[in-house]
């Protein structure tokens, strides 16, 4: 899930994402604004209908608009990153 918010972006905006470590995960489209995301990181998908005014779906960046990012290790082989 979320755990965190940074700066200020609309619906529809490309966002990236970053795992807890601060490495970045990949960039995706966003079904919600930052001051959206804000009220409902931490919770359930369930949850959002009835914690926002708005709907868009239980995904904060669908992955269909999700690009993963690959990155290089110390040998200079790339590997894709892993989301659990």
């Amino acid at each position: 899930g979320i755990k965190e918010v940074e700066g200020k972006f609309n619906r529809g905006d490309i966002v990236a994402i970053f795992d807890i470590h601060g490495n970045q995960l990949g960039c995706g489209i966003t079904n919600y604004s930052s001051n959206d995301i804000s009220i409902i990181k931490g919770m359930r998908s369930d949850k959002i209908a009835g914690l926002l005014a708005v709907d868009y779906g239980p995904e904060v960046v669908h992955r269909n608009n999700f690009t993963l990012m690959e990155k290089e290790d110390s040998s200079g082989d790339r590997q894709t990153v892993s989301i659990k």
